[in-house]
């Protein structure tokens, strides 16, 4: 098999259950059709293990590039360092740079996505402002204490409520924890759109009204964000941008033959305003 190609690419992913996830997938998929290539997929539930090991069974496999979903993992950065030969063959990663090692990376700027966030709540006149999210990924819970503090307010986890919980149940549950602690007259930040959709239903079961009494906000623009019940207020990341280059990068790489060259690619996100948030007062 050396030397030979399998015109086969294997994409190192967490799950398929979220709407980023499916979007990256669906545009990666259709743009290795353009170049007759086939994309493997391998699931790793979010365990550090489990993408050390796929992508140790795709190098075995040789195809003839990986595509790698990191979490922005220290221990994840530590195994690749350690791993012998890698990489030999060219390889995109979505998240951060992995320190010591030549990587093309493709991140999301999250902090400038909860800094729109953030802002805009704050324009908006809110004061009391919570974090709702899932124990699965800890970026954007950081990102939203550490932004909170730049504006003096004293951020720490008593403004996060997380569970197990994921998607609509998650963000249901954790908007009634608050509403039992607060009652109204607050702003939250969900994790993800899904999340924020469940927190509405809540809100609405307590009798109360969105934006009216709780302004919510998302993360991902997903399809359905803008008909829920209240169009929702959210980020949207280029996703579509994301698989399209990551394919791109890596051909170049295939054709070329030269793999000195990496490329680091920032995406800047965007605030979509709707009618889940208003002024206070």
């Amino acid at each position: 098999m050396a030397g030979k190609k399998t015109r086969t690419i294997g994409l190192v992913i967490n799950e398929i259950d979220a709407n980023y996830y499916n979007d990256v997938v669906g545009v990666i998929e259709r743009k290795l059709k353009q170049y007759n290539h086939s994309l493997l997929i391998a699931l790793t539930g979010f365990e550090v293990d489990n993408q050390i090991h796929y992508v140790k069974l795709f190098l075995q496999k040789r195809v003839d590039g990986l595509i790698i979903k990191s979490d922005n993992n220290d221990l994840f950065s530590e195994k690749l360092q350690k791993m012998r030969g890698f990489p030999d063959i060219p390889v995109v990663l979505l998240g951060k740079p992995v320190p010591g090692i030549e990587l093309n990376v493709i991140e999301n700027d999250d902090l400038h996505a909860m800094r729109l966030v953030i802002d805009h709540l704050t324009d908006l006149g809110h004061k009391n402002i919570f974090f709702i999210g899932d124990k699965i990924s800890q970026t954007r819970k950081l990102l939203f204490l550490k932004l909170l503090q730049e504006k003096g307010v004293q951020a720490d986890n008593s403004l996060v409520r997380e569970g197990n919980e994921r998607f609509e149940l998650g963000g249901y549950l954790r908007m009634s924890e608050l509403l039992t602690e607060n009652g109204g007259n607050f702003a939250v930040v969900a994790h993800y759109d899904s999340m924020a959709n469940g927190a509405m239903k809540a809100v609405y079961e307590k009798n109360l009204r969105v934006p009216e009494n709780v302004s919510i906000t998302g993360f991902d623009n997903i399809q359905e964000s803008e008909y829920y019940c209240v169009p929702l207020t959210t980020v949207e990341f280029p996703n579509t941008e994301i698989g399209s280059l990551a394919v791109q990068m890596l051909f170049e790489e295939i054709k070329k033959g030269n793999r000195s060259f990496k490329k680091n690619i920032l995406l800047k996100p965007r605030l979509v305003i709707r009618e889940s948030t208003c002024s206070v007062g």
